[in-house]
């Protein structure tokens, strides 16, 4: 028996970061005696009231004159200058309920830093990693925060006031002295070791090659660069046989992945297609399905650092799916041998999502449970058992016989199980029962506290159910507005969800007349028909899904 070791030199899969010139804390007020200060909320539930309550102690303490500011969560220019506009010495900012609002609420920190305006941020602990991250992303390196150790959006109003009233010194101090030091030697050391740079190329070395195998994994896992299942080692050969498959060259940079502004090129996305388990002719599809997640609409810095189990599902049309052996038959969605490829593009997304977009669990992936569907969702359209008149990317304005992916950023994968309904009517009815579930922040979203413009569902019809659709003469218009018409529930029903938003002024002043409706009062759940894609994928059977989507599907044509 050989005693041989094994050893190996395999690539980096990390992306370099390109962070922003660094910013210059804004000089801390001397005195609170008599200034204005701006409240910044953003909207999300109990915000307002630690807001209010911290402004109350302000004006007892201080005699200071306090503005509020309602935010959305996309801030502009105009926003920033409203508040020396209106003369306001400094912000007090909240709240961080989740991990796309705490990154959201930082940036604004640090643009009004950056414009001279002392700002303190209210903030749970479990969102300091994500803010820590896109600080030194802006390259804001001093920073105030008042932090709780809990989220404020599930408490009581009552509960809610106490934690900002624990917290008013904490706010006096930011306002009045220099913040907390992010690079300080004690904060460098305790850094995840997932934000901390290491070799290009890594010696990795074993017993045996199955030693090496496991070695090599562990290495992987403890840097969290990972998804948990066993990677295939990205030697140099490995990754140079992954680029024979693009005509593009490996130093090409095809974008800068956010959330992390990691820089994208060629090679690092072949590297982690080598891990995923790909071969070389997926990896214009990887690249494909990445162009595709940074268009405007899909809404990716959301989706990628959000506390819910959100994850990009990709889907591919055009003849290059047969040709690379991917499936839209049974189980196309894994496991098993007939969905490999699938299975393979979509973990290499994720890897690339993880590595290159620095979107690392706990860091800036703050989902609460986490879900298998963000290992890997992947297929194609089922074009040939497809009985509407075109394919979904044709429909989206794309040559027949085009190649293409489209990327649905899906909050919630969900079956629609019906094996009885013989008339369209009553199939979808089924389905329009099902989107209309109170746990989609679409459904309600569309009164106007989140963007009803990314919002949207695709009704995943198997065959066999879209084939009763086509049979009785329906369209995909038809199937949209009947979808739109029976997506509807009696307001008793989901009203203690929408009046606190009414109370607290974020929902569109047109839709502020439900706080007086009747029980029964039938309201939609959706905005409008043009919130629904159709595609068909699946096998035999009448067995279909929805992707409940937080952005747009965005197509984009698949590049050699």
């Amino acid at each position: 028996m050989s005693t041989e070791k094994f050893s190996a030199t395999v690539m980096n899969p990390v992306a370099k970061v390109e962070t922003e010139a660094a910013i210059t804390p804004a000089a801390r007020l001397t005195c609170l005696e008599g200034k204005k200060i701006a409240l910044w909320w953003n909207g999300k539930s109990k915000g307002n009231v630690a807001l209010n309550t911290i402004a109350e102690r302000l004006k007892k303490d201080y005699n200071a004159e306090t503005v509020f500011f309602k935010q959305d969560l996309f801030h502009s220019e105009e926003a920033f200058a409203a508040v020396t506009d209106a003369g306001c010495a400094a912000v007090v900012a909240a709240t961080a309920d989740c991990g796309s609002s705490a990154v959201t609420l930082t940036r604004d920190l640090c643009a009004l830093e950056k414009m001279g305006v002392p700002t303190v941020m209210l903030i749970a602990k479990p969102f300091l990693l994500i803010s820590n991250a896109e600080l030194r992303l802006k390259g804001l390196f001093k920073v105030s925060r008042a932090v709780m150790e809990h989220p404020l959006n599930s408490l009581p109003e009552e509960e809610a006031a106490q934690v900002a009233d624990a917290l008013y010194d904490a706010v006096v101090k930011g306002l009045t002295q220099d913040g907390e030091a992010l690079d300080t030697p004690e904060a460098e050391a305790a850094r995840p070791i997932e934000e901390k740079a290491e070799p290009e190329r890594i010696t990795i070395e074993g017993e045996n090659y199955f030693d090496f195998s496991t070695n090599l994994n562990r290495y992987f896992i403890n840097h969290g660069w990972s998804d948990g299942l066993p990677l295939v080692p990205p030697t140099e050969a490995a990754v140079n046989r992954m680029l024979s498959g693009t005509k593009r060259g490996r130093d090409e940079v095809l974008l800068k992945y956010q959330p992390g502004n990691g820089v994208a090129t060629i090679e690092k996305i072949a590297v982690n297609c080598v891990m995923a388990g790909c071969e070389p002719s997926h990896l214009p599809v990887v690249a494909a399905a990445i162009e595709a997640m940074h268009k405007d609409g899909f809404n990716i810095t959301s989706l990628t650092q959000s506390s819910g189990a959100d994850t990009p599902m990709v889907m591919v049309n055009g003849p290059i799916a047969k040709e690379i052996g991917m499936t839209a038959e049974g189980a196309c969605l894994g496991p098993g041998k007939y969905s490999a490829v699938n299975t393979a593009i979509g973990r290499a997304v994720r890897l690339t999502m993880m590595n290159i977009g620095h979107c690392y669990p706990s860091i800036r992936d703050i989902d609460t449970l986490g879900s298998p569907n963000k290992y890997a969702l992947c297929a194609c359209e089922n074009e040939d058992d497809n009985p509407f008149n075109e394919p979904y990317n044709v429909e989206k304005g794309f040559k027949p016989g085009t190649n293409c992916v489209t990327t649905m950023p899906c909050q919630s994968f969900m079956d629609v199980e019906d094996l009885e309904s013989g008339r369209p009517e009553d199939l979808l009815m089924t389905i329009a029962c099902t989107i209309d579930t109170m746990g989609w922040p679409g459904a309600r979203s569309w009164m106007g506290f989140i963007d009803p413009n990314v919002m949207h569902v695709t009704v995943i019809f198997a065959p066999d159910h879209a084939r009763l659709i086509t049979n009785s003469g329906w369209t995909k218009f038809d199937v949209r507005q009947y979808l739109y018409a029976k997506c509807r529930r009696a307001w008793g029903q989901f009203k203690h969800l929408v009046i606190p938003r009414i109370k607290d002024g974020t929902v569109h002043p047109g839709y502020r007349w439900l706080a007086t409706a009747s029980d029964d009062t039938e309201v939609p759940m959706v905005r409008d028909p043009s919130y629904f894609d159709i595609a068909v994928i699946g096998g035999a059977a009448g067995k279909s899904a929805l992707s409940m989507n937080i952005g747009c599907p965005t197509t984009v044509e698949i590049k050699k």
